[in-house]
């Protein structure tokens, strides 16, 4: 009975360390979860501040381009070269106004009443091409900046989201793994019980089986007793 009794007691001190690891890995599951929710929170702020900047970036880039367009169409119209202009110190470099998307060509119809005097008097209109030439400069410039800031945002979201995505795969890999080991301790668990359970159904046999024994010795001996009495 001693012997079952610490297998017993040995079985039931192994279902308390397995359940201390069976609540450890619970708490890292739920800890694990709550870093997958707040990525996928963070990745999708980042997404939706990316998608808007992008967008932004893009309008204003075109709305730049609009206005290169609209001043050289303007120039070629009054058969002015804008581009042959001396460069100044203000004027940024400029890479290449080929490089701009042609519009179509404006028309501009301009009345007597609001007409400039050179227009008005019938006289050609000579430009500032050189100041021109200074804000197209400088509008290509800003378009050249905004090209490069897309690309660049475009590198940095590509990098968070394969970030995120290693993330996610070394989560799901932690996350089986526990589930895993979570699963085999409670199967540890409730075979332990089981054998608890067969060690006191024979602890409990044996012990009446002994009390049994113990009954029919004391019989013997009195009925023992009771002929040497009467003899």
């Amino acid at each position: 009975i001693s012997v079952l009794q610490n297998k017993v007691k040995k079985l039931q001190a192994h279902n308390e360390r397995i359940n201390k690891e069976i609540d450890e890995n619970n708490a890292n599951l739920a800890k694990l979860a709550t870093e997958v929710q707040e990525a996928g929170d963070l990745r999708s702020e980042q997404q939706h501040a990316y998608s808007t900047a992008r967008a932004q970036d893009v309008t204003a880039a075109d709305v730049l381009n609009q206005t290169i367009d609209a001043l050289e169409a303007f120039y070629e119209n009054n058969d002015l070269t804008v581009h042959d202009a001396a460069p100044t110190g203000a004027g940024a470099p400029r890479v290449s106004l080929l490089q701009v998307r042609k519009a179509r060509q404006p028309e501009f119809a301009i009345s007597e009443d609001t007409a400039s005097a050179t227009v008005a008097t019938g006289k050609a209109y000579g430009g500032n091409t050189q100041q021109t030439k200074v804000i197209l400069d400088l509008l290509t410039m800003l378009v050249e900046n905004l090209h490069n800031d897309i690309s660049s945002a475009d590198a940095e979201d590509a990098k968070a989201e394969s970030d995120y995505q290693a993330f996610l795969n070394v989560s799901t890999v932690a996350q089986t793994a526990m589930e895993t080991s979570v699963t085999n301790l409670e199967a540890a668990e409730a075979s332990n019980l089981g054998k608890i359970g067969n060690h006191d159904g024979v602890k409990e046999t044996t012990e009446d089986e002994l009390s049994l024994g113990k009954g029919s010795s004391k019989r013997s001996e009195e009925r023992r007793v009771g002929k040497e009495c009467r003899s």
